[in-house]
């Protein structure tokens, strides 16, 4: 059930440039995003505030093989209680006490990075262990092309949540540094580092784990309206909208949001909506359906 549903600003100058310019600038809207973002939904916004991948993600590591490179304070094993993808995570036991740091790595599939984003879920069991995370930098992600030539990333205590926490948008535009250099066209390297309050601090297993490393492309986001849409209706001034998410598309995310688009070089969002969260997965398919009417 939609709660919020504004045209933003870009949506408003899409019409009447499209309008009264003889030769447009702009594209029309016929593409829609989806989210987990819960922001007050306002005319000002340019994008949603947590756009998920609707489809053709690239799958880094899926997590159901217990084969990672561990520190000497670090344990991974399969967790097949709690998971996002397939039928298990890995657990990240930080079980030794010479060190706050606890890592893991491995050489992952291969993949190319060029303009593209990095994701993975983190998984933390309660407050108990959440208050042992250092309180800044407390999770480190580092993806490269080796161990001497990576881009990385860190995250604060602020930052995560107890349950499953969605780390997306890691990109080489906010990276936080750079070591030796990353090659983006063959990037396999992949490493996590939990860093706790003090090196005495440790944590059972089951109580963090991690699963589904993937890159995203900017076009795994967006989909195109079911075909015959928009339909108009001129004698009411009203057109409507409909967007189909399939039983493979969008799963594992509590959606919450979404948009629609045009597809200029830049995109400029027409519209962005919340919604009551819906629980995605391979059970179900869910039809966003849109009417705008003139006033």
């Amino acid at each position: 059930m939609t709660t919020s549903a504004k045209i933003t600003q870009s949506g408003h100058k899409i019409s009447l440039n499209r309008t009264w310019k003889s030769s447009p600038d702009y594209t029309p809207a016929t593409v829609f995003k989806i989210g987990t973002g819960t922001t007050t939904v306002t005319t000002t916004d340019t994008d949603l505030e947590t756009p998920i991948p609707i489809t053709g993600q690239e799958t880094v590591d899926d997590c159901e093989t217990a084969d990672w490179t561990d520190s000497s304070d670090m344990t991974t094993s399969l967790n097949s209680t709690d998971f996002r993808i397939g039928a298990n995570s890995l657990n990240l036991t930080k079980d030794g006490t010479a060190s706050a740091d606890a890592s893991t790595s491995k050489t992952t599939t291969s993949v190319d990075f060029t303009s593209k984003r990095l994701e993975v879920f983190i998984y933390i069991d309660d407050q108990t262990t959440l208050d042992l995370f250092e309180t800044t930098n407390c999770i480190t992600i580092r993806f490269g092309s080796d161990s001497s030539n990576y881009s990385q990333w860190t995250k604060d205590k602020a930052d995560l949540s107890v349950g499953w926490n969605y780390i997306n948008n890691l990109t080489t535009t906010n990276r936080d540094s750079q070591t030796g250099t990353h090659s983006l066209t063959a990037s396999d390297y992949t490493f996590i580092q939990i860093t706790a309050t003090a090196s005495g601090d440790t944590w059972a297993s089951g109580k963090v784990a991690m699963d589904d490393w993937r890159v995203v492309s900017d076009d795994d986001l967006t989909k195109t309206f079911v075909s015959g849409y928009p339909s108009l209706d001129e004698t009411n001034l009203q057109s409507t909208i409909r967007a189909l998410l399939l039983s493979t598309e969008g799963n594992q995310h509590e959606l919450t949001e979404y948009g629609l688009f045009n597809t200029d070089a830049t995109p400029l969002m027409f519209s962005r909506a919340d919604h009551t969260a819906v629980s995605k997965n391979i059970d179900t398919q869910i039809i966003y359906v849109k009417k705008i009417k003139m006033a």
